[in-house]
């Protein structure tokens, strides 16, 4: 004997419809028809009756109002199929997402800062929830879903997934598209070991014990146990240290930059850093030179972020402005069993009493191996 009944109007079980949300009406019908089948009903006026039993006052007006509400002759199924004519959204084949619902993603995320991994890996699932579906109906190709990845990240944190592509793939031309997976891989590196400051509050081992001395009443605080508040303190600043630095480093540009286009040291288009003449000359000058991973740094190995310029030619060209005597001078060394002469950069102070001891030992060096 079948004892399953339809729930009331008020439990808490019965399907919802959102008005606001049309496409939730296709979960509506189907809950209700798994609710059909549970308590046996198959007669066309229960069915119809139950459609409008658990929706608002509004929508039962309304769907009341249709031609198969009310006519014997016409059977559930042409009640759907007239409820659902009242959702367009909705009768494109059950489409799930639009072309609308990746560019409402991409222009929410390109306006926030990209700061954690947890916040890029948040966007890609997203995005690729609803560019593989768009993708399956033939909507776009998968270099246009690359480019509508890249579109969404921040422009500042692009233009450090662009310096690091440049790097990884020398060989690309400014002109040469990058795949979805290439995008995501170097976006990845670039935030690696990052956390967002939200991340690190919940689970902070510190955060308990703080929150149990500071909710004390005033005066009832013993003056040990503020020793292990201060020393949270301190452990606690130091774990937000590098979250805060990383998302405050790097200024907002003087002027909008082309992305993908120009050179990132110099800026010329069609130039590229790993190739750039600037770089070169530099380097030659004392200006810069290349780490062991290839990236343009200060002969001191910092990249420093908060100085200001366009580009990188211009950031460090000011920086030894303000810091004059930081160049990579050149010191000539001399080997004894061939005349083979090599250059060995160091930071120096460029005074003329540094130079002068230099020029005067290679000298002496020079005069005695003659």
């Amino acid at each position: 004997m079948n004892t399953t009944h339809m729930p009331t109007r008020n439990c808490q079980t019965v399907p919802s419809f959102d008005a606001n949300q049309p496409k939730t009406i296709l979960c509506y019908l189907e809950d209700l028809e798994d609710l059909f089948k549970a308590a046996s009903i198959t007669k066309n006026d229960k069915k119809k009756k139950y459609v409008t039993k658990y929706v608002s006052l509004t929508m039962e007006d309304l769907w009341g109002l249709l031609a198969s509400a009310t006519d014997r002759v016409k059977t559930y199924e042409d009640f759907k199929t007239e409820i659902l004519s009242l959702y367009p959204t909705t009768s494109e084949t059950n489409r799930k997402y639009s072309i609308k619902d990746v560019e409402d993603l991409i222009r929410k995320t390109h306006g926030k800062l990209m700061t954690s991994l947890v916040q890029l890996t948040a966007y890609y699932h997203k995005f690729i929830a609803i560019t593989s579906y768009l993708a399956k109906k033939d909507d776009f190709s998968p270099g246009e879903q690359a480019h509508m990845f890249k579109r969404g990240l921040p422009d500042e944190f692009y233009d450090r997934v662009a310096q690091r592509l440049q790097l990884a793939h020398p060989t690309k031309r400014p002109s040469d598209s990058y795949s979805l997976k290439e995008y995501y891989e170097v976006a990845d590196f670039v935030l690696s070991g990052t956390a967002s400051v939200a991340d690190l509050l919940p689970n902070h081992p510190m955060i308990s014990s703080m929150v149990a001395i500071v909710a004390q009443p005033m005066g009832q605080v013993k003056t040990e146990e503020m020793i292990p508040l201060a020393e949270s303190i301190k452990s606690l600043t130091q774990a937000l240290k590098p979250v805060i630095e990383s998302s405050c480093s790097t200024p907002a540009p003087a002027r909008a930059i082309p992305r993908g286009t120009s050179c990132l040291y110099c800026g010329e288009p069609g130039c590229m850093i790993n190739m750039c003449p600037k770089v070169a000359e530099d380097i030659h000058a004392g200006i810069c030179k290349r780490d062991v991973h290839g990236r343009v740094v200060l002969p001191s190995g910092a990249e420093p972020q908060m100085i200001p310029g366009n580009w990188i030619w211009d950031k460090y060209h000011e920086y030894h402005r303000c810091n004059p005597g930081q160049h990579a001078v050149g010191m000539m060394t001399v080997h004894e069993d061939d005349s083979l002469l090599t250059m060995a950069l160091e930071v120096v102070e460029e005074d003329p009493y540094t130079l002068k001891a230099l020029t005067a030992a290679h000298q002496a060096r020079i005069d005695a191996l003659e």
